[in-house]
Parts: structure tokens; sequence; C-alpha cells
């Protein structure tokens, strides 16, 4: 059984106001485009040495609600979330079982990126804006990327072997508090 996890990300910042149309496109090509051309060649492959496989995307809790300054993104990982349950019910019939993970605030490079274009729209600084976004989440942390790989990793196990066409957040709780 194959497995494979589509996790590039671009994370632009902007109102819809001032909206970047080529930070748009970018963030499409990257978030969206590159996962169906996954989808679509690993698929094949995967179909074709009929022996069943997992495919896992990144999406985002970003993928279920909007956020302001955010609407390139949301957009993408939204459409990204479509793209998995078609995916699913397509693939299944050859065992392919394909999935999606929605993390919340990964303690990563990217969050740093968007605190601080987003300490710059609000005026604050880098340290008050990942604070704060620990603070929304239940467990009061930023989830670490090893509990993102955790998630992948699991969904390609036997132990996730009934689950596809889903999308699990990661997330410490975001939204809970």
């Amino acid at each position: 059984m194959s497995s494979v996890c589509y996790a590039a990300g671009v994370a632009p910042t902007f109102d819809v106001l001032r909206f970047d149309w080529d930070a748009y496109r970018q963030t499409m090509a990257v978030n969206l485009d590159g996962a169906l051309y996954i989808a679509h060649t690993f698929g094949q492959v995967m179909a074709a040495a009929a022996r069943g496989g997992s495919s896992c995307f990144l999406s985002s809790v970003a993928g279920r609600r909007g956020e302001a300054g955010a609407a390139a993104y949301c957009a993408s990982k939204f459409a990204l979330l479509g793209v998995v349950e078609s995916f699913a019910a397509e693939a299944g019939q050859h065992g392919i079982r394909v999935n999606a993970i929605c993390p919340g605030d990964v303690d990563s490079p990217m969050l740093t990126r968007v605190a601080r274009a987003q300490a710059a729209r609000r005026g604050t600084n880098v340290p008050a804006e990942l604070n704060a976004a620990a603070r929304t989440a239940a467990l009061r942390r930023l989830v670490r990327p090893q509990e993102v790989a955790d998630a992948v990793v699991w969904l390609a196990s036997a132990h996730a072997s009934a689950v596809t066409g889903a999308a699990i957040d990661v997330t410490a709780g975001l939204g809970l508090t």
C-alpha cells in the first residue's frame, strides 16, 4: 500500500478591500492546484497498482471558517476540503483512502510570518500575536508540528483503515474557549 501527503502551503495576509491578485493566484497554485496535481498523479499510480493506498492533504482550520486578512488562504483551504471529499468518493473503489488534516495555529515559520503581518495590521508585535493565538485554544498553547505529523502517520496506518473523506482537526482546541 502506498501513501502520499501533500503539505505544501502559503499563507499571504491582505484584506479583501486591498486584494493582491498576484498573491491570490500564487496561493491557489500552491495550496489547491498543487494538491490537485498530486491527487491526479498519485491517484493514477495507486489505482494502477491495485494495492490501495492513502492520500492525506494538509488543509487548515481556516478551511472551515473565514479569518480577517486571510481570504485567499481560506478560499484555497475551503476548496481543498471539497477536493478531498470528491477524491475520496472516486478513489474508494480502488481501496484508496483520502483525508485531510486541519491544523490550527502550528508553532512554525509560517505562523510567525502570519503573526508578523497581523502585528503590522493591528499595531502589535509578533510575540503578542503568538500569545493571543495560544490563548484562543482550549489547551492554551500552539500545536506542535510533530502533532500534525502524528495525525498524518495515523491516517496512513491500518489503524485508520475505515477513515476516508474525513477532515481531522489538530488544533489544541482552537475556538473552544
